[in-house]
């Protein structure tokens, strides 16, 4: 059976847990609190706290269970208030690392249409990017850091 784990399990992240595990995938996911966790469980959905200072702070046996997937998929919104551009980027960075230091095979980001700014029109991945706010700043900075990861395929 496929096993998918989902960094937060939030308003794209849950239904996509759902739609996976109808599909036969066995999924688990995060939450950042315990209240959290406990909903995605009645939901059928195996979650583990986790959160992001940037580091990871989650038990190591938590950490094991989430990462002990074929992909995993990263759904985590930049922060449009917060400590700072950095620390988003931050947290991201240390969780892809940790990705694949447990060898997950397929990390799945999902950004936001912010890094092409005030385009107009139809917009398509290689329409440029241009951000006009933090967040979107802070997300194609993240892009541009996974696009250089050795063995990247976008």
């Amino acid at each position: 059976m496929k096993k998918v784990a989902i960094v937060g399990l939030g308003w794209l992240g849950m239904p996509l847990a759902m739609s996976l595990a109808a599909r036969g995938w066995q999924v688990t996911g995060s939450k950042t609190t315990l209240d959290g966790v406990e909903a995605a469980r009645m939901s059928g959905i195996e979650s583990y706290p986790l959160r992001l200072e940037p580091e990871l702070v989650c038990e190591a046996d938590d950490l094991d269970a989430l990462l002990d997937v074929d992909a995993l998929v990263i759904t985590l919104p930049a922060r449009r208030s917060g400590p700072g551009e950095d620390f988003y980027l931050q947290a991201m960075q240390e969780l892809v690392d940790s990705a694949l230091a447990y060898r997950i095979p397929r990390i799945i980001f999902t950004s936001s249409t912010s890094v092409y700014g005030d385009a107009q029109g139809v917009v398509k991945e290689n329409t440029p990017r241009n951000p006009v706010t933090a967040s979107g700043r802070t997300l194609k900075e993240l892009e541009d850091w996974l696009h250089n990861l050795p063995g990247t395929s976008v």
